[in-house]
Order: C-alpha cells, then sequence, then structure tokens
C-alpha cells in the first residue's frame, strides 16, 4: 500500500484574504473609471461651449476663396445674436433651424428698409440665415451638454425662479435666467456634473459661462475720407461741404432689411479723420462701406456730389480702419 498524497490547496482563511483583496481593487478600479467618466463629460461640455461660440461668431479658422481671414458664422450673417425661441422648452433653435430670413444679397433702397436720404443703388447688402451654424445629432431635437442636459430655459410658466431647479442656461447680459421667446441670448451656461447652478460650485460640478459682450460682436470704423479734384490732386477744402460715410449691413431686427450707421464731418480738412463709434450698432462679417461728399446740412445721397467706390469690407471685434478715396 502506497500512502496517499496530498495536493497543496488553499485555507479558508487564505480565500477570505484573496477575497477581500480583489473587492478592494475593484472598488478602487470602479472609482478611477468613475473619475474618468466625469472627466470626458466635462470636457465635452467644454466642446460644446466652443462649438457654440464658433457658430454665433465664427471660428478662427474661417478664410475667403483667396485664403485670407474672414468672419463668418451667426453674427456676420443676421447681424445679431441668436434669440430664445420654443413654447415648451426655450432653445438656441435659431442656429440649425431657419427663422424665416433666407440669405440673399440686396440694394440699399427704401424697399429694403433703408431711410430715403441713405439710399443707394449701386450698394448691395449680403444678409440672412446660411445655416446650419450647428448640426445636431440625428434624431436630436436640441443641444445637449456634456451630461446630456438640454441647453434650454423654462419658459414662463415654469417656476417662478428657474434656478432653484438649476436648468436656466440661457442668460441675458446680467446672468438673469430668459424665461420667454424673443431675447438675445447673452450669456449660454453649462451647469456640471449636478446640473445645478451654483457659483460655489467646484470640480466636476462648477458651472461655466460663455458669454457673448458687446467687445465680441460690436465693431467700430475709423479712417480718412481724401476727397479729389475730379483727377489725381487732392481738393481743396471747403466748409461748405461735409463728408458723409455710411456702413450697410443686415438689419438686427429684420435681417431680411438693410441697416446703415454713419458719420458726418465738415469738409475742413483733407483728407477728413471719421470714426464711427460700436454703439452705433455695426456688428462683425462682411459689411459694405462708402464715403459721400455734399453740401453742409444736407447728408442724402441725392445730394451727393462725389462718393468713393463701394468698398466691401470684413468687420472684426472692435476697432476698423478703412481708408477712402473720394474721386467721382
Amino acid at each position: 500500500m502506497k500512502p496517499r498524497s496530498h495536493s497543496p490547496a488553499f485555507t479558508l482563511l487564505e480565500l477570505v484574504v484573496v477575497l477581500a483583496i480583489l473587492a478592494t481593487l475593484t472598488a478602487l478600479a470602479v472609482r478611477s473609471l468613475d473619475g474618468v467618466g466625469d472627466q470626458r463629460r466635462f470636457e465635452a461640455a467644454q466642446r460644446g461651449l466652443e462649438e457654440l461660440e464658433f457658430a454665433v461668431l465664427g471660428s478662427p479658422d474661417d478664410r475667403a476663396a483667396d485664403g485670407t481671414r474672414t468672419v463668418g458664422g451667426f453674427v456676420a450673417d443676421m447681424g445679431r445674436l441668436p434669440r430664445t425661441s420654443g413654447t415648451v422648452e426655450l432653445t438656441l433653435r435659431e442656429l440649425w433651424e431657419n427663422p424665416g430670413t433666407p440669405f440673399d444679397v440686396r440694394p440699399a433702397v427704401v424697399a429694403q428698409g433703408v431711410a430715403a436720404a441713405d439710399e443707394d443703388a449701386q450698394v448691395l447688402v449680403p444678409g440672412g440665415w446660411r445655416g446650419p451654424y450647428l448640426r445636431l445629432p440625428i434624431g436630436a431635437t436640441t443641444l445637449l451638454d456634456g451630461w446630456g442636459n438640454p441647453v434650454t430655459s423654462p419658459p414662463t410658466a415654469s417656476p417662478p425662479n428657474p434656478d432653484t431647479t438649476g436648468y436656466a442656461r440661457l442668460r441675458d447680459a446680467g446672468d438673469n435666467p430668459i424665461t420667454t421667446a424673443g431675447p438675445e441670448i447673452r450669456i449660454v451656461r453649462h451647469l456640471g456634473a449636478n446640473g445645478r447652478a451654483d457659483n460655489t460650485d467646484a470640480g466636476y460640478d462648477r458651472d461655466v459661462a460663455l458669454a457673448f459682450s458687446d467687445d465680441r460682436f460690436r465693431a467700430a470704423l475709423t479712417g480718412q475720407a481724401e476727397v479729389l479734384d475730379g483727377g489725381s490732386s487732392p481738393a481743396s477744402p471747403d466748409i461748405s461741404k461735409s463728408v458723409t460715410v455710411r456702413v450697410f449691413g443686415p438689419n438686427p431686427a429684420n435681417p431680411a432689411l438693410v441697416s446703415v450707421a454713419s458719420v458726418t464731418v465738415p469738409f475742413t480738412i483733407n483728407p477728413v479723420t471719421w470714426s464711427i463709434p460700436a454703439t452705433s450698432g455695426a456688428t462683425i462679417g462682411p459689411r459694405v462701406v462708402r464715403a459721400y461728399l455734399h453740401p453742409a446740412g444736407d447728408a442724402s445721397t441725392a445730394a451727393t456730389t462725389r462718393r468713393s467706390t463701394v468698398r466691401q469690407v470684413t468687420l472684426r471685434p472692435g476697432a476698423n480702419l478703412v481708408n477712402l478715396t473720394l474721386d467721382r
């Protein structure tokens, strides 16, 4: 008879220890993956705001056909910021759905909303919706943040203080929730992992805002306007005359029409220096500029004695330099 051999095996205590170690490692792995998921969702929310910024203000990579930098986006085409729309929820729908203003090129005439004194049929002004500026995933009806929360605000019938529920993501210039259709959207927020409006939140719960302040989409123009004598020589200054510079663009109230911002300066020196401030209402994008010489006190185009060529310019935020020559 051979003695019975015993194969090695784990004791019950050893099995318990191994299981405890495995449980600990599993818990640590799950916790680590949770952090990775939150980081991924937070970064997706950040990218969403960046894409929204480009949709409204244009991308720094926008180029014209000749390769020169230009300005695209919603403001460039419509002359204003997007407005809230909807009834069940207020959304940024104008960025992916035409509000009824197709893109076109329109003459600067009275029939297109231009005042009779500013009318100039030789000026053709581009404007109108030519989106979509944002493309939603197939089947989606609104923009979502990285956590899958809709980037919306409640209509008037919702709670009186929508911030208490933390989902008023579309806001006015004072960072107040927009609760009616129609106002321009000045601030868009994503509210972090907890979906709650709270400036004290930290980490992945913290709120992040995208603000469309005036200095980001308003344009100022300044420059000189030289008056020639009908040839190549500068004309002599004449205090009985003035120079008016006009910038034509889409009308913010109705982009199917044309708006005009202008300044008139006396022709006391040649060239004259002129400036149209950002408060005039001019916005970024492709615009048209022209200068006119006329009798002092009558700035109408009908009274023009000399004018510059029609200049197509791309206006960027803040100051823009445009020099003009009145030679015909």
